[in-house]
């Protein structure tokens, strides 16, 4: 080989390595700077770290990282600093491995919340990670910009000489357009082939750049549109809202685009589902019915197409519940019923009042279409027996017999069974001696019973009549009418009033008392006489000595007025009133009262001296003590305003009525004008005529 061979090849391995080491941003050393390509770490020049086939910068936090570049984890969990060429996509495929593109077209980390990013980022509510400044207060990316007004850059990225999409400031230069709205996606959930979605949803625009035309407008066939009034143009600083409805025609996913000034794009997506139709009962009627009996009834729900929000309630005259204990459909929340399938609602149904009922309803909704069920029942009262009197009364010679004899009323609105009558408890003085009512009644029907009294001793009896329907539930009291008989063979007395006639004070007389003479017996009471056997219990306003009293329902009345002697003794005083004339059947009433003592006023310490006072001032407070000694409570105390010779009252507590043994105070001071002896007569006044006193004595130096 010749020497210029030689020297042709040594050059074209310096070409050779000129074109891929330098390429790929090798070092004279030959490591690989940043952004240059590389296979393992070992080909990156010093502390760079080989991602995604290039050398980038490590870092710990976004501050690590040269201005404009964000920290971010790669696919083998190592956190590099992310290369701008990394950075823009239209699609994920445009995004290094485990990146994805953000709804503001840049390639960012996934993350679920802020511990899946590097530390000092946030996890935004699009789910991807983002530097706290490319957020907003609502944690919303404010990447969702069309930048215009150069040419030729990616969507969101302003183009050349445009704005950067994420960047919402303005920069210097010409006017920039720029918009931003506050979602870039929206979704309608499911809805119902051939049904609108029952609120639109929206998005705010707002307009960071100079005023410019939205033209809103949704790409690509779908079902959703434009809801409401549109906002077309747009002033500075201005926001307006867009509305969009989603209406699927085909059942399964749809998908659409919503694009605002051009650029800006919001992800449109929603589900169509089989239109809710389902069948149900009509009308369920519930027949007759008891009032206050609880019966159940059911309504079936069948699904002609899948139903995703099923619920039935009642809407109900007050006459039915629902029973969601034995319910099969939903009661408490929306659920599911796979088509042709069918569940069940139950409901429980009472009422307290007679009557066609049919204001109630059992109502089902699943999507647009309600059905409803009507239910009806024909309520009517039970068998009720009803008897006529309901007191009836019977009156008889003693040893002999009588008869009284009671109708018996079904006045309910069934029939009742066989009624049997019977005395209870048994009693031997009153028998049931016939009826008709053994057969039953039918609603309103009537039947007799009739009751033998045969008292064999004076008085008034009773004896309770039961009447028992064979056809009431188990447990149902018997129809009760309390009969009353009374004996004629004499008067029978009662007396009512007193026994105690109260406290009175000795010497004088108390409040009349009132006592009633009532004769129960089957006779007429004639010359009846009372008296009393004690002098200090006086008879007065007597309506019964002498009197007759007429058999059954008679009555006289008289007073007995405690009048206690002056010179007698406290204490308990009893007597006894008697009465007599009232057939074989006198009566003694023991009577009460209690005597106590006059009220009786101490003044103490009597005399009240003040020694050595100093002519010109006035002494300290001494205390007279007035209590009641007595055995009965004062009047009101009364105490005079204004002393003479010098003493004066400074306080005095003595004014209400004193219980006995109870006390009260007065406060007196003395100031004597001359070098004398002075006294006064001290008087506290407790009742008409009825004072206590006390000296009062003071000597002036």
């Amino acid at each position: 080989m010749s020497a210029s061979w030689i020297r042709f090849l040594d050059l074209m391995i310096v070409s050779i390595w000129l074109a891929t080491g330098c390429a790929k941003g090798m070092n004279p050393e030959g490591k690989v700077d940043v952004g240059g390509s590389c296979v393992l770490n070992s080909d990156c020049n010093q502390a760079l770290v080989c991602t995604w086939d290039k050398c980038h910068d490590a870092c710990h936090t976004s501050a690590d990282c040269p201005p404009g570049q964000s920290c971010v984890v790669a696919a083998d969990q190592s956190t590099v600093c992310q290369l701008t060429i990394e950075t823009h996509c239209l699609y994920a495929s445009d995004c290094p491995t485990t990146l994805i593109c953000a709804v503001d077209q840049q390639c960012r980390n996934q993350c679920q919340g802020n511990v899946d990013c590097t530390p000092g980022q946030t996890c935004t509510t699009t789910n991807t990670c983002a530097e706290p400044k490319q957020v907003d207060s609502n944690n919303n990316l404010i990447g969702t910009v069309s930048g215009a007004g150069g040419s030729g850059g990616a969507l969101g990225s302003g183009g050349t000489g445009g704005s950067s999409g994420h960047d919402a400031a303005i920069p210097d230069g010409p006017a920039q357009v720029k918009v931003m709205v506050n979602s870039s996606a929206l979704d309608f959930g499911s809805v119902d082939v051939g049904q609108t979605s029952t609120t639109p949803r929206s998005v705010t625009v707002t307009n960071l750049g100079p005023a410019t035309s939205l033209t809103p407008q949704i790409i690509q066939p779908s079902p959703f549109s434009l809801a409401g009034s549109m906002c077309t143009t747009l002033p500075a600083s201005g926001t307006c809202t867009i509305s969009v409805s989603f209406t699927p025609d085909h059942t399964g996913p749809a998908a659409g685009t919503l694009v605002v000034a051009g650029s800006v794009m919001v992800s449109l997506t929603g589900v169509g589902s089989p239109p809710a139709d389902f069948t149900q009962t009509d009308h369920v009627d519930l027949g007759t019915i008891l009032v206050g009996a609880t019966v159940s009834g059911k309504v079936t729900v069948t699904a002609t197409n899948p139903l995703m929000d099923l619920l039935c309630s009642v809407s109900s005259a007050g006459n039915i519940k629902a029973d969601p204990t034995t319910a099969t459909c939903p009661t408490a929340a929306p659920g599911a019923l796979a088509k042709s399938a069918s569940c069940f609602f139950w409901f429980t149904f009472s009422s307290a009042t007679a009557g066609a009922k049919t204001g109630d309803e059992v109502v089902c909704v699943a999507g647009s279409v309600t059905k409803i069920t009507s239910v009806t029942a024909m309520v009517v009262s039970g068998a009720k027996l009803v008897v006529t009197p309901a007191a009836p009364q019977v009156a008889a010679t003693t040893g002999k017999s009588n008869t009284v004899t009671v109708m018996v009323a079904n006045g309910g609105g069934a029939p009742t069974g066989a009624i049997t009558a019977a005395i209870t408890p048994a009693n031997p003085e009153f028998v049931v001696s016939g009826t008709t009512c053994a057969v039953g009644l039918l609603p309103l029907g009537t039947c007799t019973v009739t009751v033998t009294f045969q008292p064999v001793t004076d008085g008034t009896k009773t004896a309770i009549l039961a009447l028992t329907d064979g056809s009431a539930p188990a447990g149902t009291l018997p129809t009760a009418a309390t009969i009353t008989g009374v004996a004629t063979g004499s008067a029978q007395p009662t007396i009512t009033g007193g026994p105690d006639l109260g406290t009175v004070v000795l010497g004088e007389t108390g409040t009349p008392v009132t006592f009633t003479i009532k004769n129960s017996g089957g006779t007429d009471a004639t010359g009846v006489t009372v008296t009393s056997n004690n002098t200090a219990f006086v008879i007065g306003n007597d309506g019964c000595t002498g009197m007759t009293i007429p058999r059954m329902t008679g009555s006289c009345t008289f007073t007995v007025t405690f009048a206690p002697p002056a010179s007698g003794l406290p204490g308990v005083y009893t007597g006894l009133l008697a009465g007599s004339g009232i057939g074989s059947n006198p009566f003694n009433l023991p009577i009460t009262a209690t005597a106590v003592k006059p009220a009786v006023l101490t003044i103490t310490p009597n005399p009240l001296v003040f020694e050595g006072i100093p002519v010109g001032t006035q002494s300290g407070d001494k205390i007279l003590t007035v209590t009641n000694t007595g055995g009965a409570s004062t009047g009101a105390l009364t105490v005079p305003s204004a002393l003479g010779n010098g003493f004066v009252i400074s306080e005095n507590t003595c004014s209400a009525p004193l219980l006995p043994a109870q006390s009260c105070t007065i406060a007196v001071r003395f100031s004597p004008v001359v070098v004398s002896q002075a006294t006064w007569t001290f008087q506290v006044i407790f009742g008409p005529g009825v004072f206590a006193t006390a000296m009062l004595a003071g000597a002036g130096v």
